[in-house]
């Protein structure tokens, strides 16, 4: 799963960064490409997706989570044709506010949430209904996107390198085979259902006597509630229908949820790049980029007696 957005730069010379951004298992974003161009069109969503896919390749399944640019939208499904597209919720609950007012509330507070995560069966969104972790991912580069062009790349690079060691290193005091929020996740989803009843229908497919009753089958890890499906994490009903099996719930968990995932994900550094490997601009090539000009009101301005027209 993979959220997408682009963000103005703030430096003098305007242009936007656009930038992949994921989540490991432990809830931490995980950042995975970032490009900067001059604006956030179908072009440049599309060369930015061709490189992408060179990293991630076109036999895993994706799901993209972004708001509903429409130069993303154009461009995604030409360049990852198999991919799945969920909108963000929030900003789907916006465009619906902004149109029907007052008499959207009931259906965004109540019936919305809930469609949401079942519609999406198709494509997994690990519980993820927003794109707030792109917005986590634009807030943590802020300070860079002030700087120069080239500063800034350096900058979001030894962010980045600081992180993938920081995890690292947290990762190598762990002694448990999930993440330890997974866990308490998992005991919260027991806790759910403390009072249901588990009946056996095969060695694999279980009816749970919950309000309303819900079908599980733990060979082909299915709930009919969907949220094992979407989640890749067992939900209530799952959860203890594996405990009065008998089976190991962990076996259950898709891998993502490993802290030998997590491991494995943060075992290659990001080196540092020194001021001698850094590209060099020649006198030769060298050529002054004037800032984008901006409209603004025109003035008059008189010197020694003749009128000037000035933009300001």
């Amino acid at each position: 799963m993979l959220f997408v957005d682009g963000t103005f730069l703030k430096s003098r010379y305007k242009g936007q960064l656009l930038a992949a951004t994921a989540k490991d298992g432990n809830q931490g974003l995980f950042p995975l490409a970032f490009a900067v161009v001059d604006a956030e069109s179908e072009d440049n969503w599309r060369w930015f997706f061709e490189n992408l896919r060179e990293i991630v390749g076109d036999a895993r399944q994706i799901t993209f989570i972004s708001d509903r640019n429409n130069g993303l939208r154009s461009a995604l499904p030409r360049v990852f044709p198999t991919a799945y597209y969920a909108y963000c919720l929030h900003h789907l609950k916006m465009n619906l506010q902004d149109k029907g007012r007052n008499k959207c509330n009931f259906f965004l507070m109540t019936v919305l949430s809930n469609a949401g995560r079942t519609h999406t069966s198709k494509g997994k969104r690990y519980g993820e209904m927003c794109s707030n972790v792109a917005e986590s991912f634009n807030a943590w580069i802020k300070e860079a996107r002030f700087l120069p062009i080239t500063n800034m790349v350096d900058l979001i690079r030894s962010q980045i390198m600081a992180l993938m060691c920081n995890r690292r290193l947290e990762a190598n005091s762990w002694n448990t085979v999930l993440y330890s929020k997974m866990d308490e996740e998992l005991g919260e989803e027991l806790d759910k259902g403390i009072t249901w009843r588990v009946s056996m229908s095969s060695d694999s497919v279980f009816e749970v006597h919950s309000y309303p009753s819900v079908t599980v089958d733990i060979l082909n890890c299915t709930c009919t509630c969907y949220q094992w499906q979407i989640n890749g994490f067992p939900c209530s009903h799952a959860a203890v229908t594996i405990q009065a099996s008998g089976g190991d719930i962990n076996d259950y968990v898709e891998d993502y949820f490993y802290t030998s995932s997590f491991r494995e994900a943060y075992s290659q550094p990001i080196h540092p790049i020194s001021i001698a490997l850094k590209v060099g601009v020649s006198e030769e090539n060298f050529e002054f980029v004037l800032p984008p000009t901006q409209d603004g009101l025109w003035v008059d301005q008189r010197i020694g007696g003749y009128l000037l027209e000035e933009r300001r």
